[in-house]
């Protein structure tokens, strides 16, 4: 079995920020249970998931408005730490792959920006290859498109929550940009991807506006994409050996045997 958490962490997370909308939409403490439901299960997953709550608090202590919330959102930072307690004593105890020499610490601020807006394993390619001179003009040209299109769509929402969908997006790299330069350097930045949420509909945002004008933009960043995804296909093949992914299966198969495998290949 190849078994990924992403597209669990990204239900979750999108689960998660609808609760805490609805949450701040009505007060009603049910919804604040089902947030504690679906972030204890979201922290048992990643730890990564404890940096969405700490947005939603980032935003209520920041907007006069949500300020009321402030100490719910303590108490359930609280009552989350007590549920996953189990989770943290492991992960404190364990050993760290860091210990064994697997301590991932180049591109500390380049990769925590980017990794939503492009390919974890495109910048592992450039970083192992270094053929920038076919890649550099298409990351560019998709950064450039993904900053401006962000911009354009949070100068056009439509509602009082702009400033919480900042929050999820600064909150995180910001924390742990912190954490890498002043504790140690955080492994799976790829799994930061469990954000892409609140910056997916700030990027569908600014898409809507921007196709009713001159299009360029968008049409410029559908284009980056597109490119960049035959990169992603030629990074994940090139930086794993396929040999010994398929080893087993040269090894264990057997005539009639079913295989369910979800690999880039």
């Amino acid at each position: 079995i190849f078994a990924r958490y992403y597209s669990f962490l990204i239900l979750l997370t999108t689960l998660a920020i609808i609760l805490f909308i609805h949450y701040l939409k009505n007060g009603k403490v049910k919804y604040l249970i089902f947030l504690a439901l679906v972030s204890t299960i979201g922290i048992y997953t990643h730890y990564y998931f404890f940096l969405l709550i700490l947005s939603f608090l980032a935003f209520s202590i920041a907007t006069k408005k949500y300020r009321v919330f402030v100490k719910r959102i303590v108490l359930l930072l609280m009552l989350l730490v007590f549920l996953t307690t189990p989770a943290l004593f492991y992960f404190f105890s364990l050993p760290k792959p860091q210990s064994i020499g697997l301590e991932n610490n180049f591109l500390k601020i380049p990769a925590i920006a980017v990794t939503n807006l492009t390919s974890w394993e495109t910048l592992l390619y450039l970083y192992y290859f270094k053929d920038f001179l076919i890649y550099f003009p298409v990351l560019t040209m998709l950064f450039l498109t993904s900053i401006s299109l962000v911009i354009f769509g949070l100068r056009q929402w439509p509602n009082g929550f702009r400033n919480l969908f900042i929050a999820l997006i600064l909150v995180p790299p910001a924390l742990e940009i912190l954490a890498s330069y002043t504790i140690r350097p955080l492994l799976h930045l790829g799994s930061l991807q469990i954000f892409l949420p609140p910056l997916i509909v700030i990027l569908a945002n600014g898409i809507t506006k921007e196709f009713k004008k001159t299009k360029l933009l968008t049409l410029a960043f559908l284009l980056a994409i597109f490119f960049s995804l035959i990169f992603l296909f030629q990074s994940s093949f090139t930086y794993s050996v396929p040999t010994e992914d398929f080893k087993f299966f040269l090894n264990e198969y057997k005539k009639g045997d079913l295989i369910l495998l979800s690999h880039i290949y």
